[in-house]
């Protein structure tokens, strides 16, 4: 039985990346700054494709007066924005939450260790690896391995519509972004995923909804 003040659910991660979008996480001066590499990256969304659990997010959540309680120079995610009512500090979670949203927008950052980390290149196998991971860390490459980036984008089935009905068959054989045989164009399967949420709070109610 959880206290009154937490709530535990799943978000679906569609959902996970609207509430990136508006602005409504925050990262907390405790917590350090953006250490993951690439290869980490693809192994997080290999995890998701291969239907693991990633690990719960554990978000406070607080009033914006806390706001104080802000690292002002993470650069990873974007900027908490000061038009929502309540503060959503990532409590644990964090690199991974950074990489979901990264990942998505395929884009390069430079992480603590001055390390420049190019997420474009976390790609999906449409050929099945010997080692069994489908998402990895590597230049991409037209028909063989396919940006997340293109996969996870709004407008996904433009992006792969390079992709001819001999790349659909491949990726519906191994599970990898097709999930209806029948269709005619690719069919994202990520972001349909779900993502276990604890949410902290001193009323009811709570983040992730």
């Amino acid at each position: 039985m959880t206290p009154k003040n937490t709530t535990i659910r799943a978000t679906k991660l569609k959902g996970f990346f609207r509430h990136i979008d508006e602005g409504r996480f925050a990262i907390p001066r405790l917590q350090r700054e953006f250490v993951w590499n690439g290869p980490k990256a693809a192994k997080l969304f290999d995890s998701i494709h291969a239907g693991m659990p990633i690990g719960i997010i554990m978000i406070w959540e607080t009033p914006k007066t806390h706001r104080l309680f802000l690292r002002q120079k993470y650069h990873v995610l974007p900027k908490f924005n000061t038009k929502n009512g309540k503060v959503w500090f990532l409590i644990d979670g964090q690199q991974r939450v950074s990489v979901l949203y990264r990942v998505r927008e395929g884009s390069t950052v430079m992480n603590a260790r001055g390390k420049e980390i190019d997420f474009s290149r976390v790609v999906l196998s449409l050929e099945q690896e010997e080692d069994g991971q489908q998402i990895r860390y590597r230049m991409p490459l037209q028909g063989s391995y396919e940006p997340l980036a293109h996969v996870l984008h709004p407008y996904w089935s433009s992006r792969l519509s390079h992709l001819g009905k001999r790349d659909r068959q491949r990726g519906m054989r191994f599970g990898s972004i097709w999930m209806n045989p029948s269709a005619r164009l690719p069919r994202c399967r990520f972001s349909s995923q779900w993502l276990p949420c604890m949410g902290v709070r001193k009323h009811a109610g709570g983040p992730c909804n």
